[in-house]
């Protein structure tokens, strides 16, 4: 921990237990989803800086901590630096920082040039599957394809698609026929 914090810190003992209650809390937290948690309380203190440290120190007397914690955007989070250290499944010094939990949602945000991960990809159309279109977007689907014309790859994914469903379909019908009742 550096001086100037350990100094500062020595005087608080309020901002002191709620920091160790706080460093408890993102441990489990962290490896409750199967990350290393290699963080010393020492290096989770340098990670908040004196600035922000006083900063909780004021809202802790002022009895504010709790909402500005719970607050949705502005509520401080443990997170990673980038997507590259999170991969990596080690949250340590050079890992992790404290920053606003806004901050922390966007620098995880599809960039340009990214696409989902599979196990994304089969979430969302987990999600979307089975649900009925309402007729305005039906209509908004359809003003957006006027005019655009399907390629010849396209369309053959579009007919083997539509075979291999009537395909299934048969066999479906088949062993319901073929099954006693």
């Amino acid at each position: 921990m550096k001086q100037e914090i350990m100094t500062w810190l020595e005087t608080q003992a309020a901002t002191q237990e709620w920091l160790e209650k706080h460093y408890r809390g993102r441990m489990a937290y962290q490896t409750s989803r199967g990350k290393i948690f290699a963080l010393s309380f020492s290096d989770y203190v340098d990670l908040w800086g004196l600035r922000k440290l006083k900063q909780v120190a004021k809202l802790i007397e002022e009895g504010k901590l709790t909402k500005r914690m719970r607050h949705p955007d502005r509520g401080w989070v443990l997170s990673w630096t980038s997507k590259e250290a999170r991969e990596t499944g080690v949250m340590n010094i050079t890992t992790a920082r404290i920053l606003q939990r806004n901050s922390s949602k966007h620098r995880f945000y599809l960039k340009a040039g990214d696409t989902h991960t599979d196990t994304a990809k089969r979430k969302i159309g987990d999600a979307k599957r089975g649900k009925s279109l309402s007729e305005d977007h039906k209509q908004a689907i359809r003003e957006a394809r006027i005019g655009v014309a399907q390629s010849a790859g396209h369309k053959a994914k579009r007919i083997a698609a539509m075979k291999a469903t009537k395909q299934r379909q048969r066999e479906a019908k088949a062993q319901l026929a073929v099954q006693p009742a």
